[in-house]
């Protein structure tokens, strides 16, 4: 429908009004998922939690599937390049992370709800920050990240859960 109401005789007209709905397209794809998440999910608790239909795994599951939707979408890496739909999805699905804040392509976010980031931290390309782990079959155990301002953290490193890491701290390439 966007499309339409500006196209225009001109291959000029007709690229912007596709590239204007597709724009239009991946913000209602983001807004939807991350609110649908916000009012399903119930929130993410830090601790150790036996795996079984409880509230505190249940919670970590609906995260993953919303998480998952995105991740597995034939646009998800558009959303992921552009800098603001990144950080309006993460900010959604309930990271905390000011503007200031740079996430390289392919950086792999798991439970972002428990994972905080400073003001002008960056998070090098193809780097993972994880807020869970499960050591058995029985038992599942969720931790905070927090990441503290003027950090970098080099590309293809490793952030696992229960980690604080300082302001002004620079971790270098493949950091686990």
């Amino acid at each position: 429908y966007v499309a339409q109401c500006f196209w225009g005789e001109s291959a000029l007209s007709k690229a912007g009004s596709i590239f204007l709905a597709y724009a239009l397209f991946l913000h209602f794809f983001v807004l939807t998922v991350g609110l649908l998440k916000r009012l399903i999910q119930p929130p993410l608790k830090v601790g150790s939690f036996p795996v079984a239909l409880n509230k505190e795994y249940l919670g970590w599951a609906i995260n993953s599937v919303f998480h998952g939707i995105v991740r597995a979408s034939p646009f998800s890496s558009q959303i992921f390049f552009i800098f603001y739909l990144n950080w309006l999805y993460y900010n959604l699905m309930g990271m905390k992370l000011p503007l200031t804040t740079l996430i390289g392509t392919d950086t792999a976010i798991r439970q972002p709800e428990l994972i905080e980031l400073g003001e002008r931290v960056v998070i090098g390309v193809n780097s993972s920050l994880t807020a869970h782990y499960s050591p058995s079959k029985q038992k599942h155990v969720q931790g905070k990240i927090i990441i503290g301002a003027d950090t970098l953290v080099g590309g293809y490193s490793q952030i696992s859960p229960r980690v604080t890491i300082g302001e002004k701290t620079v971790l270098g390439y493949g950091c686990q």
